[in-house]
C-alpha cells in the first residue's frame, strides 16, 4: 500500500505544546456508513492539502491500574491520555506481525492530551526508535517500556515512572479541511487493535471496532454544513474514545 506521505511524516508538525484549547467533535456511526460518510465529507470539504490520507497506529499508555481509562469511563471531567503515535507504510493485517532485525530506527511522537470537557491542550514531541521493538514487540516487553519511560521523562510528564503500554490501534484515517469554516475534520474507519498488554488484561486475539469516527477540530464551536447530512446518514454527536472502545471491548467483554 502506497501513502500519499513519506513514512513516520507528521501530518500536524507543531512540536511542543499545541495551540492553547483546540474544541473537538466528535460523530459515530456504524462502520457500515464509511463509504457513505467519505462521500459526504469529500463533497462539502476539501482533501488536507499536504497530507490526505494515511494508516496511523499507536500505543497507548496508562497505569497499571487504568487510571485514563477509568477517568474517561466514570465522565471524569479532567482526563489524560499518553501515547506513542506513528504511521505505518503498509498495512500489517496483509500479513503476520512478525520482528526482524536491521529495520533501524523510525520517528514517532510522544503525544500527552490534557482535557477539560470539550476543551483539550496536546503536547507533542518527536523522536526515534526501533521499528521492530514500536511495531513488533509484546506490549510487556521491557525493552520498549524503557525507552518509552525515557522519552515521557525527558518531556517532564508528570508520574512518567508509573506508565506502562497497554493497548495498540490502528486505523485509515482521511484528513479534510472545510472550506466555510476552515476546520479540520477527519474520518477515520477500520479500526483495529491487534496488541494488548497481557500482564493487564486478558485475551491477546485481535478486535474490531463496529463503529466509525468523524472528528471536527476548531477553536471555537461552530455550525459545518456537512454535519446534517452526518446526521441523516446515522451518525451521533457523542464523546467517543477509541482507547476506551478497545479496552472496554477487553475487560469487559464488549464487541
Amino acid at each position: 500500500m502506497q501513502l500519499p506521505f513519506p513514512v513516520a511524516a507528521d501530518p500536524y508538525p507543531r512540536g511542543g505544546r499545541e495551540q492553547a484549547l483546540v474544541r473537538e467533535r466528535k460523530f459515530v456511526a456504524p462502520a457500515s456508513m464509511a463509504a457513505f460518510a467519505r462521500d459526504v465529507l469529500r463533497h462539502h470539504c476539501l482533501p488536507d492539502p499536504d497530507y490526505p490520507e494515511g494508516l496511523i497506529e499507536s500505543i497507548y499508555f496508562d497505569t497499571p491500574q487504568l487510571t485514563a481509562y477509568w477517568e474517561k469511563a466514570n465522565g471524569d471531567n479532567l482526563k489524560r491520555k499518553i501515547r506513542v503515535r506513528w504511521y505505518p507504510a503498509s498495512d500489517p493485517a496483509a500479513g503476520l506481525r512478525r520482528r526482524s532485525a536491521g529495520d533501524g530506527a523510525i520517528q514517532a511522537f510522544l503525544e500527552i492530551k490534557d482535557r477539560v470537557g470539550a476543551a483539550r491542550e496536546k503536547l507533542h514531541s518527536a523522536f526515534r526508535l526501533e521499528a521492530d521493538l514500536l511495531q513488533y514487540a509484546s506490549l510487556n516487553d521491557p525493552a520498549l517500556l524503557r525507552a518509552i519511560r525515557r522519552q515521557a521523562q525527558a518531556m517532564d510528564v508528570a508520574m512518567a515512572e508509573l506508565i506502562v503500554p497497554t493497548i495498540a490501534i490502528r486505523y485509515h484515517r482521511d484528513r479534510l479541511v472545510c472550506p466555510v469554516t476552515e476546520t479540520r475534520v477527519s474520518l477515520d474507519t477500520a479500526l483495529v487493535s491487534d496488541r494488548c498488554n497481557p500482564d493487564l488484561m486478558p485475551g491477546t486475539d485481535t478486535r474490531h471496532s463496529a463503529q466509525i469516527v468523524c472528528e471536527a477540530k476548531s477553536p471555537v464551536h461552530r455550525h459545518w454544513p456537512w454535519s446534517e447530512t452526518l446526521f441523516r446518514l446515522g451518525f451521533r454527536s457523542c464523546s467517543f474514545s477509541k482507547y476506551g472502545e478497545f479496552i472496554n471491548q477487553r475487560i469487559q467483554g464488549g464487541r
